[in-house]
This record gives structure tokens, C-alpha cells and sequence, in this order.
């Protein structure tokens, strides 16, 4: 709280130095948020929120339908919970859009995570640790989202905590699936093959030359483009 004061009072200093006939109502006007759902999901356009009971509308509505398809979260929607939606949202709606959340344990970033996947129309995607879990584990799953999300063309969300990082080695795939969308050896020759082949119908329809590396190529580009 203090340090939210603080900015207020360096902000109002700044802007009646800078400018003339500031309005400090309208400067420190809350809530100062956008998001794609402020006229409730009909119509998404990046717009400001109104007023915070109109985003509560929104996001309540939201939660009881994905509690009635899902495991029940008993979220509680507190203004700084509503702002996080809204900005993880903002993140999954941007091309490449990937976030790091930090908190601590049990503070509802999983949570607020789902329920803006939710809102964007995003499947979830998280493993499931077993026994003996390790980097080929991984791998097995990677590819299974990787088909899901650039063959199968279907918006994923990727879900992963701290505590699933089980080896540094895990580390290496998720650069490589953040950095380029390429991850080595992730696929056997055989497994390329039988992408391609299905991907290779729908790139000739786009005009472009089904070629092995186009199609690779392609299958890439939509995975960057529709996982989360």
C-alpha cells in the first residue's frame, strides 16, 4: 500500500509539472486495466474495464462454467486476483504469447492461469508426474502437445509449476520449445513422416510448394502460434 501511494504521489508531481490542466480524478481513475472481455466475451475488443463490479460479472460467470466442467476452483475473485486474469489473458491472446508467474506456493497462479485459458478459449495441457518421471517422459509428452497444438491446429495452453521441473535437463526442452519451437530429437523419423503427410494437403491449399521442409516448416510455425 505504501508503495502504491508512493507512485500516486510521483505520478500527480510528474504530470502537473509536465503537462497543464491535469485532472487527478481522471489520472488515478480505477480501474486502470484492459482486456479483450470488458463487454463481456461478445464482442472481443481491447477495451478499458468500466468498473470493477462489471469485471467481477464477467469473471464469476466464467469461473461457475468452467467449474461445471471441470474440478471446482473455489477461486476468490479480490481485485489484484481480477488484474491478474486479465493480464495473464492479455499474454495468451498475443501471437508467442509465454509468461513466468512468481508467488508463492498456493497463491492461485494455476488457478488464475486456467481461468484465463478459459475466457481465451484455450485447452490446458499439464503433465502428470509418475514414478521414475524423467526426460523422456518429457519428451513423450512434448510431442504429444506439439501434435495436439501444430497437426491437429487446436489452441493449447501449457501448464508447467516449479515443481514439475524435476531435472535441470527439463530446462533445456523448454528453452528450446521458447527459443526457436524446435526441439531436437523430439520426433523419430517415422513420426515426421506421418506429420507431414498429414499437414501436407492443407499447406498445398495455402499455394505453398508441399515440400518436406515447407511442411516441417509449417507444422513449426503453428505450433509457435498455437501454444501458450
Amino acid at each position: 500500500t505504501k508503495d502504491c501511494d508512493l507512485f500516486q504521489k510521483k505520478l500527480l508531481e510528474t504530470a502537473y509539472k509536465y503537462f497543464e490542466g491535469v485532472d487527478s480524478r481522471v489520472l488515478l481513475q480505477q480501474p486502470l486495466i484492459y482486456c479483450h472481455f470488458a463487454n463481456g466475451g461478445e464482442d472481443p475488443c481491447y477495451m478499458p474495464v468500466k468498473d470493477w463490479e462489471v469485471l467481477k460479472t464477467i469473471l464469476t460467470e466464467t469461473l461457475d462454467n468452467y467449474n461445471e466442467l471441470n474440478a471446482t476452483m473455489p477461486l476468490v475473485l479480490f481485485e489484484d486476483a481480477m488484474q491478474h486474469v486479465c493480464r495473464i489473458s492479455r499474454i495468451l491472446r498475443t501471437p508467442q504469447g509465454y509468461a513466468l508467474l512468481v508467488g508463492v506456493g498456493g497463491s492461485g497462479k494455476q488457478s488464475l492461469s486456467r481461468l484465463a485459458a478459459c475466457i481465451c478459449g484455450l485447452e490446458v495441457f499439464q503433465i502428470t508426474l509418475t514414478e521414475g518421471f524423467g526426460i523422456q517422459d518429457l519428451q513423450v509428452d512434448l510431442a504429444n502437445l506439439y501434435i495436439r497444438a501444430g497437426a491437429k491446429n487446436m489452441p493449447t495452453v501449457f501448464l508447467l509449476t516449479d515443481a514439475q521441473v524435476l531435472r535441470e535437463s527439463f530446462l533445456v526442452l523448454i528453452n528450446d520449445l521458447l527459443a526457436s519451437g524446435e526441439i531436437p530429437d523430439l520426433f523419430s523419423d517415422e513420426d515426421v513422416d506421418k506429420i507431414i503427410s498429414g499437414i501436407c494437403n492443407e499447406v498445398r491449399g495455402l499455394g505453398i510448394v508441399d515440400s518436406r521442409e515447407n511442411c516441417w516448416k509449417f507444422f513449426l510455425a503453428r505450433v509457435r502460434l498455437q501454444l501458450k
